[in-house]
């Protein structure tokens, strides 16, 4: 309220994410505060959410004597604006694929999933072509991946959920999960679901199956 005051001379610099400014928002309205300081607050929102309509940020569109810098302005994912090329995808994927940081390859080998979503995607190549893909992505929607969004994708494509690595209401470790689902499709009764599901269910952990769950039938329709 104070800022908007026009005698008011201060700077005020603050680091803020969007679950304090709806808070903010709805404490304005519970005091029943001046509908200039909701009004305002509404209009920040709008600025640091990536859409295609954005507001102007800076400076904020309707004051000016107030700028946003919001953190997903900038891309997380394309490699060109880095001077060695690196994304803060990048960072965050060898971070996740630090070897230091999983065990040692276990007794699958390749038709482990997980495992083998590490050894793809710790190459170079691989790793770039994922990346680039989610730059492709942006450029097409006009949406900014976002820390949380990336944070969320990452462990989704190497891991999952836990919810996901159950059978028979029993809990498994992805490493003991992806070994039950190999028992059991090598030694499973015959012609039972559980037997004939096992290989899929292995292979759907695959990180560029995790990507496109759900291909589409060429068979009509346009595409």
């Amino acid at each position: 309220d104070a800022l908007q005051n026009q005698n008011h001379l201060g700077i005020y610099l603050c680091c803020v994410n969007r679950g304090i400014l709806a808070r903010t928002a709805e404490i304005s309205q519970e005091k029943h505060m001046h509908t200039d300081v909701s009004t305002l607050l509404t209009t920040i929102t709008k600025g640091v959410t990536s859409s295609p309509n954005a507001l102007s940020c800076w400076p904020l569109e309707g004051y000016a004597n107030i700028a946003l810098w919001p953190m997903d302005v900038e891309s997380l994912v394309d490699k060109s604006i880095c001077e060695d090329e690196l994304s803060v995808a990048h960072q965050i994927f060898e971070s996740a694929l630090d070897a230091n940081k999983w065990k040692a390859p276990c007794e699958l080998n390749t038709r482990c999933p997980f495992c083998q979503n590490r050894k793809l995607l710790n190459r170079s190549s691989t790793l770039n072509s994922l990346i680039d893909f989610l730059h492709y992505y942006e450029l097409s929607s006009g949406k900014r991946w976002t820390f949380r969004d990336l944070f969320s994708l990452v462990s989704y494509l190497l891991v999952g959920d836990h919810s996901e690595l159950e059978i028979k209401g029993k809990r498994f470790s992805p490493c003991d999960w992806a070994a039950e689902q190999y028992r059991i499709s090598k030694e499973g009764k015959l012609g039972t679901i559980e037997r004939d599901r096992a290989p899929y269910l292995l292979m759907s952990h695959l990180y560029f199956h995790r990507l496109f769950p759900r291909l589409p039938g060429f068979d009509s329709g346009s595409h």
